[in-house]
């Protein structure tokens, strides 16, 4: 499973809403491409086309939209791929990247007897460095352009944040989280104090919006917000009173519950990344403790199973048990476990004695073992 960062996170809270992606397309593609496109036909599709190997690279967000040029009478089905660079930098060549996911994108539907459909690669971009839009052939060094032809050929669109304004940004059309999404995005390490973030981050909060849709998004944006600029509490908080009560209530829980409980040690990471990883022997001891005093104070602070659920990435029946065996006595066997991993050899060893443990504390054997990247055979 590829590591995701705060910027992948908030990227996919973001563009898995239809309306944020109809109001990116109609305001950051040329103009004749966005009016092309059907949008009571925009959907995002179901189906993954990128390999495992290739989730380190795309977000894999694809949706589908009829076409509806003048020409076209019945709606030729336009699939767009969505695709946001993360790194600081502009990858040595986009077009390797871009041709690998179009490549699996139109062997998929080959091998289903599909009609092949058009992909439009579109790139997202807030890099610090300026990024230099090249065509393919500008990588090859041809001796004769009469080889130009047996070159694959095609382009993709670019969404560079670092050109365009926040003012752009902050008069789009709808796509209240779209723009709070961007004006983060171009801040980037800049920001050093929580006065320096715009007023108008939060002013989705204050339209009239689907009020769960609106909750939701805004914990992602809290946390986006915690993860990547590293606020003191008193500071961060002392800024929100100017914000909307939502703004107040939902930073106040997601800072006790998460950031000086464990955040900033690293937790967001998580159990199971950490352990596909390799990590050694006694940084995995140490991840689940830390883990597990987390979900100790998620407990005692009665946070709701699926808030738990959407921070630490873990099944409801897993922590459903957690909640119904947590006593301090089964708390404290636990810990004596984990001090008694200390003295094993190995990982393969620890795994295994954690994940007994884990089920002797309650947890199911199924969760247990999945937590500890096991298998029934091991």
């Amino acid at each position: 499973m590829p590591k995701t960062t705060p910027h992948d996170d908030l990227f996919k809270a973001t563009f898995s809403i239809v309306s944020e992606v109809e109001s990116f397309l109609r305001s950051y593609l040329p103009t004749w491409l966005a009016n092309s496109l059907d949008y009571t036909t925009l959907q995002q599709a179901t189906t993954s086309y990128v390999s495992e190997s290739l989730h380190q690279y795309f977000s894999d967000i694809v949706y589908s939209c009829q076409w509806r040029a003048a020409d076209s009478a019945n709606g030729e089905v336009v699939q767009i791929a969505l695709l946001l660079e993360h790194k600081s930098y502009q990858p040595q060549n986009i077009y390797i990247q871009l041709l690998r996911y179009l490549t699996e994108t139109y062997q998929h539907q080959h091998q289903k007897g599909e009609e092949l459909q058009l992909v439009i690669p579109i790139v997202v971009y807030h890099g610090q460095e300026r990024w230099r839009q090249r065509s393919f052939a500008d990588y090859f060094k041809l001796p004769d352009e009469q080889l130009l032809p047996y070159l694959p050929g095609f382009e993709y669109e670019l969404v560079d944040l670092n050109k365009v304004s926040n003012k752009l940004i902050i008069e789009q059309q709808k796509g209240y989280f779209l723009k709070s999404t961007f004006l983060l995005f171009k801040l980037g390490k800049e920001v050093k104090s929580p006065e320096q973030l715009s007023e108008e981050i939060f002013i989705f909060v204050r339209e009239v919006l689907d009020p769960d849709q609106k909750l939701t998004f805004l914990r992602q944006l809290v946390t986006y917000i915690f993860q990547a600029f590293k606020f003191q509490k008193e500071e961060f908080i002392q800024y929100t009173k100017k914000l909307p009560i939502m703004t107040q209530t939902v930073a106040n829980s997601l800072y006790d519950s998460l950031l000086q409980e464990g955040m900033e040690k690293g937790i967001e990471q998580g159990m199971e990344k950490g352990i596909e990883q390799g990590i050694e022997q006694g940084q995995l001891i140490n991840t689940v403790e830390e883990h597990f005093n987390l979900l100790e104070k998620m407990t005692q602070k009665q946070l709701e199973p699926e808030w738990i659920q959407e921070f630490l990435d873990l099944p409801i029946s897993f922590i459903e048990a957690f909640r119904v065996a947590y006593t301090p006595a089964s708390i404290a066997q636990f810990d004596l476990e984990v001090q008694a991993a200390r003295h094993l050899r190995g990982v393969v060893a620890t795994r295994a004695h954690l994940a007994l443990a884990l089920q002797n504390y309650g947890i199911t054997k199924e969760d247990a073992l999945a937590y500890m990247g096991l298998t029934a055979e091991e």
